[in-house]
């Protein structure tokens, strides 16, 4: 007996077992969908479930007028089912007649509540988002001169601890001043060429640049690195790197690095805090100071780098307040010039 498609009787069962229809036209509609044509009633089949009566079953003719024909299955909406015959695959139909719809929702319409985004106009390219620094560009020259610069002992005279003395019946035996903050003494950039600091290589160029126009192009003195200064630094490329000379006494000295905290975990140059400590306890007996620009937040600063160094956050939150909170502790008599 030919059924449509791999739809048999048993299916046609177990559909009404689980519709249960309650009138002729919910049976008639589950017979249609499943490709039957509604025909005499029959009792309930062998095997069916108790809970189908057997008015609800439908026969199936034994023959091929069992299947729907176009003329039984109308559509109710008139709308036209001009789907393809099914193709087996040899290229020839299988002659197995397709299930037709019997009838159509039409969809609701969907009340957007913001506007569309305007269409592509076709050819036209989009010009890039402006660069915007990490430091707020109105405060970077403070930060600069504040971070970059060198506590002297040639500022303006103590008046408070002169008096203080005389008041006490102490003798003046030195004139007392305030340290004052210097930039003459020059830098030294450290750039940090590793993999963690790939993504602010714009910031350190337009910072380099910076630097510069506050310091001076004689008195900055900018080198390279890659994981620690002490594995060799430079001015042009890695071959021509060479190993790292302490700058003359009284440079301020400034990383621009992620001391590590960037990059993949497994980065095999990432260097140490051992490293980093010989690295400082080298500029200390130069009598030079260091001060990092860390582009991470102070929660992902590790306690020996706070330690070690003035550490300043390189971000947008941060203003020449915050950067002068740590002074540096090396304070240059008039002799280091």
């Amino acid at each position: 007996m030919s059924m449509p498609g791999d739809i048999w009787i048993g299916d046609l069962v177990k559909a009404l077992a689980l519709v249960d229809p309650e009138d002729d036209m919910a049976l008639n509609t589950v017979v249609r969908l499943l490709g039957f044509k509604p025909a005499g009633v029959l009792s309930q089949a062998p095997g069916a479930s108790d809970s189908v009566p057997s008015s609800r079953i439908e026969a199936a003719e034994t023959s091929e007028a069992c299947l729907a024909t176009d003329s039984d299955l109308e559509v109710r909406t008139g709308a036209p089912d001009d789907r393809p015959a099914a193709v087996e695959e040899g290229g020839e139909t299988s002659g197995l007649r397709q299930l037709r719809p019997i009838g159509y929702e039409p969809m609701s319409d969907t009340e957007w509540t913001v506007e569309p985004l305007p269409r592509p106009v076709p050819g036209r390219r989009e010009e890039p988002l402006p660069y915007q620094p990490l430091f707020a560009p109105c405060s970077t020259s403070s930060i600069l001169q504040i971070a970059l610069s060198t506590h002297t002992s040639d500022g303006e005279p103590d008046i408070a601890e002169t008096v203080r003395r005389l008041a006490t019946c102490n003798p003046l035996t030195e004139l007392f001043v305030r340290p004052a903050r210097t930039l003459r003494f020059g830098v030294q950039v450290l750039v940090d060429l590793g993999v963690g600091m790939e993504p602010f290589a714009r910031d350190q160029q337009e910072l380099i640049r910076q630097i510069r126009d506050t310091v001076g192009q004689e008195l900055t003195d900018i080198r390279y690195f890659d994981g620690s200064p002490l594995r060799g630094a430079g001015d042009g490329d890695r071959g021509e790197w060479s190993a790292y000379k302490v700058p003359a006494r009284g440079t301020r000295v400034l990383l621009l690095s992620d001391l590590g905290l960037g990059g993949p975990s497994q980065q095999l140059r990432r260097a140490d805090a051992a490293e980093w400590r010989e690295w400082v306890s080298r500029l200390a007996t130069a009598r030079c100071s260091a001060a990092a620009f860390v582009p991470y937040p102070p929660s992902r600063w590790p306690g020996w780098a706070r330690d070690l160094l003035h550490l300043v956050a390189w971000d947008r939150r941060t203003t020449a307040g915050r950067a002068g909170r740590r002074p540096p502790p090396e304070v240059v008599t008039d002799t280091a010039a």
